[in-house]
């Protein structure tokens, strides 16, 4: 929560109140994600070799004390700054917690994850919502303050009260150096046609989601609503995403996967296209929830299939890769929309990205295969 109360809407409606132009926008919302290309590989990597829980902790300090720092943040160039530090929270975190639920689940792997984004995603949920009303009726400051503290409490907690289980035999053997072992963990990782092709698919998919973050604000704006009501369209399309991921999840882990991605890329492509030709919350609001549907039927898959082809000593590499590669996509994102914005407005920026998701879902679907390992 701590985070997305920053992130949407908050984030794009401060950098336009600091007088930042749209592609200075999307850079800033990509900033952070930027951070996770070159971090989530090295930190889903170590968590092969290094105790989980001490990873995690520092991910969370990430998240506690970064949303202070906004406070002193009054310029393009100090906020940008500040994304790129706060990334490291989400970076840091996101391969290695999926990690540990790929080792301890196999036959309900995706219903496992599944389960775990949505947890996730209801902090997700509340903090736009809780973001943009604080933002309409009080300001920004106590926005940062607010999730400074929730994210402090969230580091605590994991402190006192979590509990891993104790890590594969291969963790802790001895033998060749840690980086030996690491680059190994890559290139085999790297080397699967499947893996890659998976996290390209799922980097497209980001693509859209990261253009929504970013400009959906400045879209509702645009058309006469407040920042209340761009607090809600977010939280709708969470919503539906948080409610929907575990019961595809649970079909993804008893019906396959290559189809319900596919699919929620072609209905996240439709949704993406429609957004620019309304502009009543009547309208924008099913629409929001349609693309919620798109990006639950993906993710509920898409870490799980990484998995499914992935030997469980490389676990964390897998995962590493995955999200870096799913932040290239994400990265993208903003600043793609951004120029695309400024040079042809909403309507062409939108329903480019749209073709993009058309495409990524037809590639997919022809190249990978179901089958992979569950070991």
């Amino acid at each position: 929560m701590s985070y997305e109360m920053i992130r949407s809407p908050v984030l794009a409606l401060y950098a336009g109140s600091l007088g930042v132009g749209p592609a200075g926008i999307g850079f800033i919302v990509a900033a952070s994600t930027i951070t996770g290309i070159f971090v989530k590989f090295p930190a889903g990597a170590l968590s092969d070799h290094l105790p989980r829980k001490r990873i995690l902790l520092f991910g969370m300090a990430v998240f506690g004390l970064t949303p202070f720092v906004y406070l002193f943040a009054a310029n393009e160039i100090a906020l940008t700054v500040v994304r790129f530090f706060h990334g490291l929270a989400t970076a840091i975190t996101s391969p290695v917690v999926l990690a540990v639920i790929a080792d301890m689940f196999r036959e309900k792997r995706a219903e496992a994850m599944s389960w775990y984004s949505s947890i996730q995603m209801t902090g997700g949920l509340l903090g736009p919502v809780i973001g943009g009303a604080v933002v309409y009726s009080a300001g920004f400051s106590p926005v940062f303050f607010s999730a400074g503290a929730a994210g402090t409490l969230a580091l605590i907690l994991l402190a006192l009260r979590l509990d891993l289980p104790p890590r594969p035999a291969s963790h802790s053997e001895g033998g060749a150096p840690l980086w030996s072992r690491l680059f190994a963990g890559l290139r085999e990782v790297a080397g699967d046609r499947n893996v890659l092709a998976t996290s390209a698919m799922q980097a497209s998919q980001f693509l859209a989601t990261g253009a929504i973050q970013a400009f959906l604000p400045l879209y509702a704006l645009s058309v006469g609503l407040n920042p209340a009501h761009v607090g809600i369209l977010f939280g709708v399309q969470l919503g539906v995403t948080v409610l929907s991921k575990p019961f595809l999840g649970r079909l993804s882990d008893r019906m396959g996967r290559r189809l319900f991605i596919a699919g929620g890329l072609l209905v996240t492509a439709c949704s993406l296209a429609a957004i620019p030709w309304f502009s009543s919350m009547g309208l924008l609001l099913p629409i929001l929830g349609v693309f919620g549907i798109g990006v639950a039927a993906v993710t509920s898959s898409a870490p799980a299939l990484v998995a499914d082809f992935c030997r469980a000593r490389h676990y964390g590499s897998a995962m590493g890769v995955f999200g870096t590669v799913m932040d290239v996509g994400h990265a993208a994102g903003p600043i793609a929309a951004g120029l695309l914005v400024a040079a042809a407005g909403y309507r062409t920026a939108f329903l480019a990205l749209a073709i993009v998701l058309v495409l990524s879902s037809a590639t997919f679907f022809i190249t990978v295969s179901e089958r992979g390992q569950t070991g």
